[in-house]
Parts: C-alpha cells; sequence; structure tokens
C-alpha cells in the first residue's frame, strides 16, 4: 500500500517535470543570472570593504603619526619642566646656603659683641654681683637653720635618737627627748592623742 503511494507520487512528479521542463530551464537560467549578479555584487562589497580598509589604515597611521608628535613634544616638555625644576631646587638651596652664611655671620657679630660687653664690664662690679650672691645665700641659710627656728619656740622630739614627725612613730613605752634652743627634755609619754 505505502510502496504503491510512493512510487505514484514519483510517477505524478515525473509528468509535473516533463510538462514543466520549460518552466524548470527558465527557472535555472534566473538562478544562473543571480549567482552572476551576486558575485558581481560580493566583488564590489569586497572592493569597498578592501577601500575602506586602506583608508582606516591610512587614517590610523596619520593619528599614530601625529601621537608620536604629541609625545615627542610632551617628552620635550617634561624635560623642559625638568630643567626648571632643577634649576629652581639649585637656587633654592643657593639661597638657603645665602641665609645660613648671613645667619652664621650674625652669630659671629653678636658673640663678639657679646664678649666685648663682657670684656667692658669692670672687676670691681663682677665682684659686687658675686657678693650679693653670697649674701643671699648666707641669708637664706640663716633662715633655713633649724637652730634660728628653735630660738623662736619650736622644738624637735626624739625617740632612740630618731626625730619623730609623725604621732604613730610614738613608742609610749619609751622616753621621749625633746630638743629646745639651750637644751633637752626627757619627758615620760602618759597619752598619745590623735589630731
Amino acid at each position: 500500500g505505502d510502496n504503491y503511494e510512493t512510487n505514484q507520487k514519483y510517477l505524478d512528479l515525473l509528468k509535473w517535470a516533463e510538462t514543466n521542463e520549460d518552466n524548470i530551464h527558465d527557472a535555472q537560467e534566473v538562478i544562473d543570472e543571480y549567482d552572476n549578479n551576486m558575485d558581481d555584487i560580493l566583488d564590489e562589497y569586497k572592493d569597498l570593504i578592501e577601500e575602506q580598509y586602506d583608508n582606516e589604515i591610512e587614517t590610523l597611521e596619520k593619528e599614530q603619526e601625529l601621537l608620536e608628535q604629541r609625545q615627542e613634544q610632551y617628552e620635550n616638555y617634561f624635560d623642559k619642566l625638568d630643567e626648571l625644576r632643577e634649576e629652581e631646587e639649585r637656587e633654592r638651596l643657593y639661597q638657603l646656603e645665602l641665609q645660613r652664611k648671613r645667619e652664621e655671620q650674625e652669630k659671629l657679630e653678636e658673640q663678639k659683641r657679646i664678649e666685648e660687653e663682657i670684656e667692658r664690664h669692670e672687676e670691681e662690679q663682677f665682684l659686687n654681683k658675686i657678693e650679693e650672691k653670697i649674701d643671699y645665700c648666707i641669708e637664706k641659710m640663716i633662715l633655713l637653720n633649724p637652730l634660728n627656728l628653735m630660738k623662736k619656740g619650736y622644738s624637735l622630739s626624739y625617740q632612740n635618737n630618731k626625730l619623730i614627725t609623725d604621732v604613730n612613730e610614738i613608742n609610749s613605752d619609751l622616753p621621749l627627748v625633746t630638743r629646745l634652743n639651750n637644751g633637752e627634755i626627757e619627758s615620760k609619754i602618759i597619752k598619745v592623742k590623735k589630731v
């Protein structure tokens, strides 16, 4: 059943081909002409692409050349900038050195002036200042002398030859020695009272 139908379709196709042989031939010519036209179009398109590619390459080469020129200009600019910076740094160092020498000269002149001023002082004035300082130190020593404080009524208390400065250091079982300006008093402790 299926083979018969397939054979029948094949026979129908052959009959159609015989009756449409001229149409098929015309169609083939149209296809051939289309192929030829397509080849021409592709050739034209290829030529156009190649031309555009060449133009692009030429443009890129020009841009590359321009970039190289600019790079060279920038390098020259940076070289000049470096030279200017070096020159500026040399000038700065030179000014610093001048300033240092001026300051050094001023210090030397000031030192010389001070030395001359010291030399101008008479020996008597120098001795007077020393005497004033000695007198001041003696006065201070007199004022700070514990014996002078005792003359004003102050006293020092000891236990076992140790100066008592705090009521907590007192031992009630031991005698207390009180030193005054003109002698000592030995006392027995009856009571210790904290303030």
